[in-house]
């Protein structure tokens, strides 16, 4: 008797837990999408974010891009004019601080994905993300893809923006004029803005040049710190006067005589 006593009681517990967890969840649905009193999902500290736009015929707005230690995507909505994205560009990437909020049936989606609320305490921007290339056997100096690891200046390396991470050089072995062959061969070339035709010459000893041919097209960079960050990148790249080349291993090192930092390159 008292074994079914006790087996009704806990019963009646967890229908009671069930009810008080299905009240909770219609309260909270039934507050607005931004209202930060809404049930906590998870508290994040500086997770890698990157910040995109939405542009509709009648809505315009930002969301973050998260995704999470086991690669599962977020698409996290915060509220309109947040003062930490004043003046923001899409494709930006921050560290983001704040609370995501627990999924309502009702919430917006994004191209058919579901969509969180994310009262943010804090997002700070990442101008540049190091370049974690592995560092392969002895690569030849042509034929390869030369990846951009960044400028190397007296405080360290200068990375690549996040936006525009992968900047690349190959020197190949096609010859500008194959029917009366001289020392000019094709250059590839990328850095994030434009498509264009690069022409490379070796100079005595380690001296080399490179020059631009004609363009494709011009391509806007995704945000104006990649699009300064390029514009260096190929100034060095396209010194007028000389770069001086070292190739050792799997390493590149351009220095340019048109400015005092090293440009460093990974074989890949």
């Amino acid at each position: 008797m008292i074994g079914k006593i006790f087996l009704l009681l806990v019963c009646l517990s967890i229908l009671t837990a069930c009810y008080d967890s299905d009240q909770n969840s219609m309260a909270n649905c039934e507050r607005n999408f931004f209202d930060p009193k809404r049930t906590s999902a998870q508290v994040l500290d500086n997770e890698h974010m990157v910040l995109k736009r939405v542009i509709n015929p009648d809505t315009t707005f930002f969301y973050l891009e998260w995704l999470d230690a086991n690669d599962q995507l977020s698409l996290l909505i915060f509220h309109p004019g947040h003062k930490n994205f004043l003046g923001a560009e899409s494709l930006s990437h921050y560290y983001v601080s704040g609370d995501i909020k627990a999924s309502c049936p009702s919430d917006p989606s994004i191209n058919g994905v579901p969509t969180q609320f994310i009262d943010i305490f804090n997002a700070e921007k990442i101008s540049h993300c190091v370049v974690n290339a592995k560092q392969p056997d002895d690569r030849p100096l042509t034929i390869t893809y030369w990846r951009f690891l960044g400028f190397r200046t007296p405080e360290g390396i200068l990375s690549p923006t996040c936006e525009e991470n992968f900047l690349y050089l190959v020197f190949t072995t096609s010859q500008v004029n194959p029917v009366n062959p001289d020392d000019r061969y094709f250059a590839e070339i990328y850095n994030g803005v434009n498509d264009c035709v690069y022409i490379y010459r070796l100079l005595s000893g380690s001296l080399g040049i490179i020059t631009r041919s004609f363009c494709y097209r011009e391509e806007l960079a995704p945000t104006t710190s990649s699009e300064k960050y390029g514009n260096r990148y190929m100034q060095g790249l396209l010194d007028p006067d000389a770069i001086h080349i070292s190739h050792s291993g799997s390493t590149l090192v351009i220095s340019p005589e048109n400015m005092t930092d090293e440009m460093i390159f990974v074989g890949l």
